[in-house]
């Protein structure tokens, strides 16, 4: 036991002299000699090869000595232990080595270093103490390796070696958004403040992954939730990214903790965006209610008129007005006012418009339509002159004050603005109407027609418009205007067409205006330009447009049954000889309910002309005293009464055609003197006549005919031979029916038929007609049976003493006894009744016998005498067999 203890004491007292190996380790990592060191720890590597803490020490002197290369070569070997696990002292000393290296002025070591380097760390995956970890981190950061610095660094994060920060910039330089948005929402998380909420929302933006942030919004529900400031970031932030619905939702959480107007304005906007227009209503109002600003009120009137509220926005343009409206608020009530039919307050706005001077020339029209009928045109007036002293050469105000003092039949004030009107431009037509109008009122016509012709485009205006100028042209006897503006409405259509005035500016027509008048009838249907046609081609001395002109106006409910038209067929019948006819439709035109009192004088004179004495005298008596004050009738009234023998009634119609003019015409008293002389008045009928002759000449020479006339008072009172001589000059000269006729009657008359019947048979005259008494005439001398009984058929102006000896001389005599028996006593003119009775008498001698009683009485000489006297007819003559006075006194002859 002893000899043990012994031993056992010796062995430790040499092992306290003796240093074993650890010591010698321990005072070598002591020593401050590097190259000492490093040759101990030779020599023990020697003796202990693998010996893992003699290798790094060894690898530690050789990197203090600077023998860098070996150092790196020292410590491969132990990098990793036989396991496979790191030998993480190894990886710090071999990374230092590197690291070293890398900061080498060398580039190409640098430059070797470093790959070595990033070989290195792409090795190590997770490194378990995190003071190394932190180390290797800042190897990293230094050599610009963020991804090897994050990676190192983040399983280490709760260690205090490193922040969320950090590593949340780390992730950045490495472009990684993902794991940096993770860690800085880990860290808000973590720490909830608005510091971190601000550095994770800067974090997603710049990410450009807004959707995170509003993902974040919409889950998270922690302490911030109900934060004023986070609630109006959110909002803010979800504005920004067009989230409303969220932002609507955070700012009436918002309302609730802290309402504002600001808050207010800014929740009603965001609900306009989301088309939540009730809620906006809502807001607004609050808002209002509180403070009515102009701003509130805009939005609330806008909200208003997107819901179609008509009658609330209209109430808060009231409101607005009432503040201070600008141009469009106030615009916009006028039509508010104009959408709820309040004229009224229509004018109030646009008075408001014109107030602030915002009023466009276009609304000039509406704003006084509307100003008037809510004040009245005295209000209008004065705002327009308002409205004018600031727009002085606005001519559309200049228009509309006119109008407006035309409303107040201020004449002088309308001319006036007329005046200021014509400096700056022409007027229009609807202008230069009123002016017009008003020159009218002030009886100036023909300046008002001055005025109508100012307009540029007045021959375009409207029909009215142009009649209006057609009409003063007439007025003022400017014909020119007045055909140009009648032109201008007859191109537009026949219905403007003022007949009247048509025909009065364009007469006289003739046959070449048929054409144009039919056209005109056809266009207008109006009856009077047919009407007219028929006349004028009645009128030419030849047309053939006569029977389509009837034609037409029989189709014509105003003129088919027509007096005067139903008169043209009449004369048109007489033409054509259908004297049927003709009397017809003159009985129908005279008889008519409104008679055309022309057709009642030409149906006189025809039947005058016919000798038709029992028509003559129905119509004489039915129109003699309805017409006696119509001049136009005395004159076919004295040659009727005249003819019918009415011989006193027509010295009256013959005096009363004297005395109405000063100068008679010489037809009138060439007609009275024959009436006188009818009446045995001869010396009164030969006064007359010579009076024509020696002082009318000149005014008988320009009647139809007159030369006729004048020759006959040539016959008269300077004999028959100068007045056959002035006929057959005249007639060689101007040869025509009535001339012939005249020549004629002269050598019949002179009792040389031959001549006559050469003049008529062997000339150029033979191609005229003669009257038929002068046919007859030839008829009988040349023993012509058959034209005799022609003219005794047909014709009705036969002398009844030529018609007489006709009939006896065809055989008909007891026709011919008939008629002269029906005629004598009856016909009023008794050189006719004469000539009858002579052939009546040669024909029937034993048959005829009269008897005469006669009172003369020249009492300033006392002489009364009566004689009774019988005839009788003789071969040679006749008898006569009289009494006379007292006496008995036979004579026998």
């Amino acid at each position: 036991m002893s000899l043990v203890i012994l031993t056992l004491t010796s062995l430790w007292a040499l092992w306290l002299v003796a240093p074993t190996k650890s010591m010698l380790v321990k005072l070598i990592s002591r020593s401050t000699s590097p190259e000492v060191s490093l040759a101990f720890l030779n020599e023990l590597k020697g003796q202990e090869p693998q010996s893992r803490t003699i290798v790094f020490m060894q690898a530690q002197n050789q990197y203090e000595l600077g023998l860098v290369n070996d150092a790196l070569e020292s410590l491969n070997p132990i990098l990793f232990y036989s396991d496979g696990r790191r030998d993480w002292h190894s990886h710090s000393l071999f990374l230092a080595i590197l690291l070293q290296q890398s900061y080498s002025d060398d580039a190409a070591v640098k430059e070797k270093a470093t790959t070595k380097i990033a070989t290195f760390f792409s090795g190590i995956d997770y490194i378990p103490e995190a003071n190394l970890a932190r180390q290797f981190a800042d190897a990293a950061i230094s050599l610009a390796m963020p991804t090897f610095a994050y990676q190192f660094l983040y399983p280490h994060l709760k260690s205090g070696e490193t922040s969320y920060k950090e590593l949340v910039e780390l992730a950045l330089q490495t472009s990684d958004y993902e794991n940096a948005a993770k860690l800085q929402r880990e860290a808000f998380m973590e720490y909830q403040s608005l510091e971190s909420l601000a550095s994770l929302i800067k974090l997603n933006q710049t990410a450009n992954n807004t959707a995170a942030n509003l993902h974040f919004f919409h889950q998270y529900d922690g302490k911030l939730s109900n934060n004023p400031q986070y609630l109006t970031l959110v909002i803010q932030h979800a504005k920004t990214a067009g989230e409303l619905d969220l932002a609507l939702d955070k700012s009436q959480q918002l309302l609730a903790l802290e309402p504002s107007t600001p808050l207010l304005l800014e929740t009603a906007d965001i609900a306009i965006a989301m088309g939540n227009l009730p809620l906006a209503t809502e807001l607004l109002i609050q808002v209002i209610n509180d403070d009515p600003t102009s701003t509130a009120l805009t939005k609330l009137h806008s909200v208003y008129r997107w819901q179609s509220d008509i009658p609330n926005a209209f109430q808060t343009s009231l409101i607005l007005l009432q503040q201070g409206a600008n141009e469009a608020q106030i615009r916009a009530g006028i039509e508010e006012s104009k959408a709820l039919g309040d004229i009224y307050h229509e004018g109030v706005f646009f008075d408001a418009l014109a107030y602030s001077n915002a009023l466009k020339p276009s609304e000039y029209a509406a704003w006084l339509n509307a100003l008037e009928k809510a004040k009245g045109t005295p209000d209008a007036l004065r705002s327009i002159t308002k409205l004018s002293a600031k727009r002085p050469y606005d001519s559309a105000l200049i228009s509309h004050k006119a109008r407006l003092y035309s409303y107040n039949s201020d004449h002088l004030q309308v001319i006036k603005q007329r005046n200021k009107l014509i400096r700056l431009r022409k007027p229009t037509t609807d202008e230069a109407m009123r002016f017009a109008n008003a020159y009218m009122a002030l009886y100036q016509p023909e300046q008002a027609l001055r005025v109508l012709i100012e307009p540029t485009e007045w021959t375009t205006a409207n029909d009215d418009y142009l009649r209006m100028v057609a009409a003063l042209a007439w007025d003022s006897s400017d014909k020119q205007l007045a055909q140009l503006s009648q032109q201008y409405l007859m191109q537009r259509s026949t219905a403007n067409v003022d007949v009247y005035r048509y025909i009065q500016l364009h007469a006289p027509f003739d046959v070449k205006d048929v054409d144009e008048l039919t056209r005109l009838y056809k266009e207008s249907g109006d009856s009077e330009f047919l009407l007219l046609a028929i006349r004028v081609s009645n009128e030419a001395p030849q047309s053939n447009q006569t029977a389509t002109l009837f034609e037409l106006a029989s189709k014509d409910t105003d003129l088919k049954n027509n007096a005067e038209v139903t008169y043209y067929r009449a004369l048109l019948a007489i033409e054509q000889g259908q004297t049927v006819l003709a009397h017809q439709l003159y009985q129908q035109a005279i008889s008519s309910e409104v008679s055309f009192q022309p057709a009642i004088n030409n149906y006189m004179w025809w039947l005058i002309a016919t000798n038709d004495h029992d028509k003559l005298t129905r119509v004489y008596d039915s129109y003699r005293l309805p017409l006696a004050n119509n001049s136009d009738f005395w004159s076919v009234f004295a040659a009727t009464a005249q003819q019918l023998g009415r011989n006193d009634e027509a010295d009256l119609w013959y005096r009363r055609q004297i005395k109405a003019t000063d100068k008679p015409d010489v037809a009138l008293l060439l007609n009275y003197a024959s009436l006188l002389e009818l009446r045995e008045q001869y010396d009164r009928a030969y006064q007359l006549r010579k009076y024509a002759a020696k002082n009318m000449t000149t005014s008988l020479l320009t009647l139809p005919d007159g030369d006729i006339s004048h020759r006959a008072l040539l016959a008269l009172f300077v004999g028959d031979k100068t007045a056959l001589k002035l006929a057959e000059a005249n007639t060689l000269a101007a040869p025509s029916s009535n001339n012939i006729a005249e020549l004629i009657q002269y050598y019949l008359a002179q009792g040389r038929p031959d001549v006559a019947l050469y003049w008529h048979e062997k000339t150029a005259l033979s191609q005229y007609q003669l009257p038929d008494w002068q046919q007859l005439s030839f008829a009988i001398a040349q023993h012509d049976r058959e034209t005799m009984e022609k003219l005794l058929t047909e014709s009705l102006t036969l002398p009844v003493s030529d018609k007489n000896y006709a009939l006896q001389a065809v055989g008909r005599h007891q026709q011919a006894w008939q008629q002269a028996q029906q005629e004598i006593g009856v016909l009023t003119d008794k050189v006719a009744e004469k000539q009858l009775r002579k052939n009546h008498v040669n024909q029937h001698p034993n048959k005829t016998h009269s008897v005469r009683t006669q009172q003369t009485t020249i009492t300033q000489w006392g002489i009364n005498r009566f004689s009774l006297d019988y005839y009788a007819p003789h071969h040679n003559g006749y008898y006569r067999l009289a009494v006379i006075s007292s006496k008995l006194t036979l004579l026998i002859f």
